[in-house]
C-alpha cells in the first residue's frame, strides 16, 4: 500500500505531534520551574586600587531598595599568598562613614595585601575619593630626637571612632572553644549529662578549582540546609534520634564559601541516651544511598531553587553584599565573580552529585567527634556578615532547625559604639506601607512592597499568651508547620523548597507569630499554605510525642545559658502562674490553645513584605484569611502587677556557666507607639545589662556597671549634645536592624515603626528622665551562674540577703545565710 504525502502529514499530525508537543514540555518545564529564582540581579560596583596596594570596592544599595541609609564596611587583610584575615565588619550610619575609614586606616597599616570593600546607601566616585583620601598613608614626619625607632608596621593609638572592648565583653571576644572549656562535659556534672550530645563528622574537602566543589555545595544543600533536607527528613522526623541536623561545605559558614573550600562537615544534636553508632549509621545510611541511587530529579530541582533563593534571602544586608564583593576580589582578582556565583551551582547535575559523594564523603575519611553540646549562645554577629541575619524566627525553632554553631565567630560586626558629634540625627523613617487596613473579621493586613530583589515575606501573629501559657505557645510553634488539614509536613517542606522559602513559627514574649518567605512568584502558594497552617491547625500524634520525647533535652540545653535562665525567672515573677509541664501537654489542649489564640479578632496582623502588586496582595489576603476564619472569644490577658521597691537581687544556679543578668520593672512600660515607650527604650538601650553571658569574673564588674549607668541617668537629665547624640545612636540601631524584608516585618508586627522612631527623636529630656526614674530603677536584679563562684563577688551590690534558686525557680538557700533553706519564697507583689 503506498502512503501519500498528505497521508503521512494526517499521521504526523494525530500521533506524533501530541507526542513530541509532550516531550518538548517535559524538557523545558524544569527550566521553566527554575526562571523566579535565576533572576539574580548584579551587585553594581567600582574598584580602585590605591598606591599603597589597598583594594577599594563600593557597591551603592539595589536599584529600586527602600534600604536604611546604613553602609557596611569590610576589611581583609593577609599575607600575598595566604587565606584572608577578616580584620573588620562594621554596619554605621552612611554619615559616619569617614570616621570608620579613619579607624580603618590604623588596622591596615603595613599590611602587603589588603581589600576594602564599602555597600550601602552610598554614591560610588564621592566614597572612592574619600577612601583613597582616608586610606592613603600618610607621610613621614622627622623622628624627633629622644624618640624610640617606631617598628616597621606596629599598630599605632586608636583612631577616633575605633571602639574598644571592656572587660564585661571577655565572654563573646573570646572564641567559643575557649569559653566552653571550663564548662564540665564529663559525669561529675549533672547538668552536663542532661544535655544534648554533639556529633560532628568532617571529611577533606577539594580544592577550588576542582570540578567536584560546585556538586559538593550542592550536595550539602540537599543533606542538611532545604526544608525538606534528608538528614532532617531521616533523623529527626522519621527514626526520632536527633534533635537538630546542620553542615555542608565549610560549614559553618556560608554556603557560597564554596569557592574556598576547607572541609564537609556535619553537625547533629541529639539527646543523652540515643546510641551515637545509631547516630553515625543514620548519617551515612544518606549518603549511602545518594551513592547508589543518586538524586531523583525532582528534588535536584527543589534544591537548586532553594539554593538560589537563599543566596538572594541571605545578600539583603549591606553587610553580606560587601562581603560578597571583598571574597571575589581576594580570591579571584576581581570582584565581578561575586555576580556569577551561582552559575557553577546550575551547571551542576545529578549525576555530578553522586560521583562527588563517592569520591569524598566516603567512611574511610570521615572522622567522627562526639561530646557533650556546649551551652547556646545567641546568633554571633558574624551572621550579618554572611547574610544569614533574616529576622527573630526565620531560620525556625521548629524540630530540625539549625542551632547555633559552636565555633569561634570570624568577625566583629556591629555598630560604632564610641561617643559621636552631637549632631542631628538623620531625618530617615521607615517605609511607610501601601497598605494598612482592617478585614471585616477584624485581621488587620500591612503591605510594604520592596522590588530590591524577587522574594516575599509574610509574618502572621497575634499577643502572646501569658507568660504561664509559654510551654503552650513553644508546643504550638514546633507544631504548627508539621502540617495542615490538606498537607503532610513532608509535604509542606518540598512544596516551601520549591516555593524557595520555608515555613516558621515562633513563640515571643510579646507576639506569636507564623510566617512563611518564598520567590515572589509563589506569593499566592505561600498566602494560601500559611493560613491553613494558622487557620485550621493540625497538631500530628506523631510530632507531638517526638516533641514530647525531646523536649527535657531541649530544656537542659537551654538552661546551660545564663541570660536564658535570668530572662526566664524575670517573666515568671512578672506574671507568675503554674507552667504545663511538657508531660501534660496533649493534642486536645494544643487544640483549645489554638483556638483561643489564633483569632483575627485578637489583634491579628498580617504583614505582607517584598516584590508584591499591593493590590494583589490585599485581594489574596481576602481570600484566604477571610473566609473560614470567624470571630471568637480571645482569653483574656492579665495586667502584670507592678513590682515593690527593694532592690533585691536573685541567683539563679547555673553550674560551670558564665553569667547573666536581667533587671525587673517596677511599672511596666506602656504601649510601643506611646512617646514615653520611646524614651524608656531609649533610656534602656543606654543603660541596659549585658544582652549576651559574659565570663564569670567579669559579673560583678559588669553589673556594677549597668547599675551606675542607670543611675546616672535617672539622677539627672542629659544635656543637649548627650540627647542628640543619644538619639543618633538609637536612631542608627534601628536602621541597622531593618535592613531585610524580614526584619522590616518583624518591627511591624511588633507596632509601628514610624512612630516608635517618631517618637523617640520628639522626646525631650524631662521627659527622657522622667521614663528612667520610673522603668530604670529596677526593684529587682536577677543573675544567673554558678552560684558558689558568684554570690561573694554579687553580695556587695545587693540590698540584704541574696536569694539563690535553682533552674525551676525554687528557693534552694540565701548569701549570707539566713537559716536553713525553706521550700518557697515569692517575691512581695
Amino acid at each position: 500500500m503506498r502512503c501519500s504525502r498528505a497521508r503521512v502529514w494526517g499521521l504526523w499530525r494525530e500521533i506524533a505531534w501530541p507526542r513530541a508537543l509532550l516531550f518538548f514540555l517535559a524538557l523545558a518545564l524544569p527550566l521553566l520551574a527554575q526562571a523566579p529564582a535565576a533572576r539574580v540581579p548584579e551587585m553594581r560596583y567600582q574598584t580602585q586600587r590605591l598606591k599603597n596596594g589597598i583594594t577599594v570596592i563600593v557597591s551603592p544599595n539595589p536599584s529600586g531598595s527602600a534600604a536604611a541609609p546604613v553602609a557596611a564596611l569590610v576589611l581583609l587583610a593577609g599575607p600575598k599568598r595566604g587565606p584572608a584575615q577578616v580584620r573588620k565588619v562594621v554596619t554605621a550610619p552612611a554619615a559616619d562613614l569617614a570616621t570608620e575609614l579613619s579607624a580603618a586606616a590604623g588596622q591596615l597599616a603595613g599590611e602587603a595585601r589588603a581589600v576594602v570593600a564599602i555597600s550601602g546607601a552610598v554614591h560610588i566616585a564621592p566614597t572612592l575619593a574619600l577612601a583613597a583620601r582616608l586610606l592613603s598613608p600618610a607621610p613621614r614626619l622627622p623622628a624627633a630626637k629622644g624618640d624610640p625607632p617606631a617598628r616597621r608596621g606596629a599598630p599605632g593609638p586608636p583612631a577616633a571612632g575605633a571602639k574598644s572592648a571592656s572587660a564585661a565583653a571577655g565572654y563573646h571576644s573570646a572564641p567559643a572553644a575557649a569559653r566552653h572549656a571550663a564548662a564540665p562535659t564529663g559525669p561529675a556534672s549533672a547538668a552536663a549529662s542532661q544535655r544534648p550530645m554533639e556529633m560532628t563528622i568532617t571529611w577533606p574537602g577539594p580544592t577550588a578549582k576542582d570540578k567536584d566543589t560546585a556538586a559538593l555545595a550542592m550536595l550539602g544543600e540537599d543533606l542538611f540546609a532545604g526544608p525538606d533536607a534528608r538528614e532532617r527528613r531521616s533523623l529527626v522526623h522519621k527514626w526520632r534520634a536527633a534533635l537538630a541536623v546542620a553542615g555542608g561545605l565549610n560549614f559553618p559558614g556560608s554556603w557560597s564559601a564554596y569557592q574556598a573550600p576547607g572541609v564537609f562537615r556535619a553537625r547533629v544534636l541529639f539527646r543523652p541516651g540515643v546510641s551515637p553508632t545509631l547516630v553515625r549509621e543514620l548519617v551515612f545510611r544518606q549518603i549511602h544511598e545518594i551513592k547508589v541511587n543518586g538524586i531523583p530529579l525532582d528534588q535536584f530541582q527543589r534544591t537548586q531553587i532553594w539554593t538560589a533563593a537563599e543566596w538572594l534571602r541571605r545578600g539583603q544586608t549591606a553587610a553580606a553584599r560587601a562581603a560578597r564583593l571583598a571574597r571575589a576580589e581576594w580570591r579571584t582578582g576581581s570582584a565581578q565573580a561575586a555576580n556569577y556565583v551561582l552559575a557553577p551551582l546550575y551547571a551542576v547535575e545529578p549525576h555530578a552529585m553522586r560521583l562527588a559523594a563517592a569520591r569524598y564523603l566516603s567512611d574511610a575519611l570521615g572522622r567522627v567527634q562526639v561530646r557533650t553540646a556546649p551551652p547556646p549562645s545567641p546568633p554571633d554577629d558574624a551572621a550579618a556578615v554572611e547574610g544569614a541575619e533574616m529576622g527573630d524566627g526565620e531560620r525556625g525553632n521548629a524540630d530540625g532547625a539549625v542551632f547555633a554553631p559552636a565555633e569561634p565567630a570570624r568577625v566583629a560586626s556591629g555598630i560604632a559604639t564610641a561617643a559621636q558629634p552631637a549632631r542631628p540625627a538623620p531625618a530617615w523613617r521607615p517605609p511607610a506601607p501601601a497598605f494598612d487596613g482592617q478585614h471585616q473579621n477584624g485581621l488587620r493586613v500591612i503591605i510594604i512592597p520592596d522590588a530590591s530583589l524577587p522574594l516575599v515575606t509574610a509574618w502572621l501573629s497575634v499577643p502572646a499568651p501569658p507568660p504561664s501559657q509559654q510551654p503552650l505557645a513553644r508546643a504550638l510553634a514546633r507544631l504548627l508547620p508539621a502540617g495542615s488539614p490538606g498537607h503532610s509536613g513532608a509535604a509542606l517542606a518540598q512544596e516551601f523548597q520549591y516555593f524557595g522559602g520555608r515555613l516558621w513559627a515562633r513563640a515571643g514574649d510579646r507576639r506569636f507569630i507564623v510566617a512563611a518567605s518564598a520567590l515572589a512568584p509563589y506569593i499566592g502558594g505561600t498566602l494560601r499554605r500559611l493560613a491553613a497552617v494558622a487557620i485550621h491547625p493540625a497538631i500530628p500524634a506523631a510530632a507531638l510525642a517526638s516533641q514530647r520525647l525531646n523536649a527535657p533535652a531541649w530544656r537542659a540545653w537551654r538552661q546551660s545559658n545564663p541570660q536564658w535562665l535570668a530572662r526566664q525567672e524575670a517573666l515568671r515573677l512578672t506574671a507568675p502562674g503554674t507552667s504545663a509541664a511538657p508531660a501534660a501537654i496533649t493534642r486536645a489542649s494544643l487544640m483549645a490553645f489554638a483556638r483561643q489564640l489564633l483569632l483575627p479578632n485578637n489583634d491579628a496582623r498580617l504583614v505582607i513584605v517584598g516584590d508584591v502588586d499591593p493590590d494583589l496582595a490585599r485581594s489574596l489576603s481576602a481570600q484566604y484569611f477571610v473566609d473560614g476564619w470567624r470571630f471568637g472569644y480571645p482569653a483574656p490577658r492579665p495586667a502584670p502587677k507592678p513590682m515593690s521597691a527593694g532592690g533585691k537581687l536573685l541567683l539563679v544556679n547555673a553550674p560551670g556557666a558564665g553569667a547573666g543578668f536581667a533587671f525587673v520593672p517596677a511599672v511596666p512600660p506602656p504601649a510601643p507607639d506611646h512617646v514615653l515607650y520611646g524614651a524608656w527604650v531609649l533610656a534602656r538601650w543606654l543603660s541596659a545589662p549585658p544582652r549576651r553571658p559574659v565570663a564569670t569574673a567579669a559579673a560583678a564588674t559588669s553589673l556594677r556597671a549597668a547599675l551606675s549607668r542607670r543611675g546616672a541617668l535617672a539622677a539627672a537629665p542629659l544635656s543637649a549634645a548627650e540627647l542628640a547624640a543619644a538619639k543618633a545612636r538609637f536612631l542608627a540601631a534601628f536602621m541597622v536592624r531593618w535592613q531585610t524584608q524580614a526584619q522590616l516585618a518583624a518591627a511591624w508586627t511588633q507596632g509601628n515603626p514610624r512612630k516608635m522612631v517618631a517618637a523617640v527623636l520628639a522626646a525631650t529630656a524631662p521627659q527622657l528622665q522622667t521614663a528612667a526614674r520610673k522603668y530604670l530603677a529596677p526593684p529587682l536584679v536577677i543573675a544567673a551562674g554558678d552560684a558558689a563562684a558568684l554570690k561573694v563577688p554579687l553580695s556587695h551590690l545587693a540590698r540584704g540577703a541574696i536569694t539563690i534558686l535553682n533552674a525551676e525557680g525554687a528557693m534552694i538557700g540565701a548569701y549570707p545565710p539566713e537559716g536553713p533553706p525553706r521550700p518557697r519564697r515569692r517575691i512581695p507583689q
